[in-house]
């Protein structure tokens, strides 16, 4: 789950044009679309026991917290655990409560790290949709809510589906800023795959 590298601080003028804005709505608003229609997928739409839920929380906060960096010549590429930590989440909550716990945790992760709030709210909306679609997915080929092959393949399956969607949002975010700000794009950096 490579991650291109966050940065601190103001943004240059003009690097977050509407299109951005626009396109992280759309990310958010898909996000919880998909949660609320998932719940309708779901086997069961009980929470596990508060603990499990509370760890799940505290694990996804802090799961960027020290990144691995790779660098190569004036690249940074960071990785985390968070895709490995939301595993479990799909595979034990209902889709909404998915959704819900990426946003607190991804919220209160960027908040903590103080990313730049325009990248911050792309990185939240990137990963809310991201866990929506994997969410639906994996409810979708389930079979029930036991560790059976047939669900762990479902799980692969998920997490794969929330791989292309990381994939997708961070090619047209990329798009629309370099449009915008010709090379100056890849000081943007947002979160990719878990990234930081």
């Amino acid at each position: 789950m490579s991650q291109l590298a966050r940065r601190t601080g103001k943004a240059p003028s003009g690097a977050f044009p509407v299109p951005v804005l626009l396109f992280t709505a759309a990310l958010a608003a898909a996000g919880i679309t998909g949660g609320l229609a998932g719940q309708q997928l779901a086997v069961s739409d009980a929470l596990p026991a508060w603990p499990t839920v509370l760890s799940l929380l505290l694990l996804l906060t802090v799961a960027p917290f020290p990144p691995l960096e790779f660098q190569y010549r004036d690249q940074v590429a960071t990785i985390d655990p968070f895709e490995a930590i939301l595993a479990p989440a799909v595979f034990l909550l209902p889709p909404l409560a998915t959704v819900a716990i990426v946003a607190a945790s991804e919220a209160l992760s960027e908040r903590l790290q103080r990313i730049q709030p325009v990248k911050a709210c792309f990185n939240v909306a990137q990963w809310v949709s991201a866990a929506a679609a994997g969410s639906v997915v994996f409810h979708l080929l389930r079979v029930d809510a036991t560790v059976s092959p047939r669900n762990l393949f479902a799980l692969v399956v998920a997490m794969l589906a929330i791989h292309l969607v990381n994939l997708v949002a961070l090619v047209v975010v990329l798009s629309l800023v370099a449009s915008r700000c010709g090379r100056s794009w890849w000081s943007w950096r947002p979160r990719w795959f878990g990234a930081r």
